[in-house]
């Protein structure tokens, strides 16, 4: 069985950005240390939710890079593209930005490496506009994904 998932219905990119954060504040509050959170975006462009966030909590962010992959900052939160994030994990894992999937097999990829990093905990933005494809998923291919996983170790 795999961590418990807190899907957050969000209506805008400044939305699911304020919702983050304050997850992430959540978990800081619970003594979960920074180097164990990882926030995880589907969007390859620039403009992300974590843009929205509040300077304070931006400043605790670090991007994971090629050279701080085997041992980023301790007093940091990770964040990457789901797709570099492949082989790595974390005690709680947010992903954002998955507004921008699409119904294909790549993307399908991108979420179950995603929807796998977290070990204790998931926070999953759910826009309208998203929604129905994560349903088709979930009632699909990911419960079989999941469940190949947990059993393959």
């Amino acid at each position: 069985m795999g961590p418990p998932v807190h899907y957050c219905k969000v209506s805008s990119q400044q939305e699911e950005g304020r919702l983050l954060e304050e997850q992430l504040r959540e978990w800081i509050d619970q003594d979960v240390r920074l180097q164990d959170i990882a926030i995880l975006s589907a969007r390859t462009g620039d403009s992300s939710s974590i843009d929205c966030m509040s300077s304070d909590i931006k400043k605790i962010l670090v991007d994971l890079t090629v050279d701080n992959v085997g041992s980023p900052p301790r007093d940091r939160i990770v964040t990457a593209r789901i797709s570099d994030f492949k082989g790595l994990e974390r005690a709680f894992v947010a992903l954002t930005d998955l507004d921008c999937l699409e119904d294909s097999p790549a993307c399908l990829a991108a979420m179950y490496v995603g929807m796998t990093r977290a070990h204790a905990g998931l926070w999953l933005p759910v826009s309208k506009e998203f929604a129905p494809l994560l349903k088709k998923w979930q009632e699909s291919v990911l419960p079989t994904l999941v469940k190949d996983k947990q059993e393959n170790g």
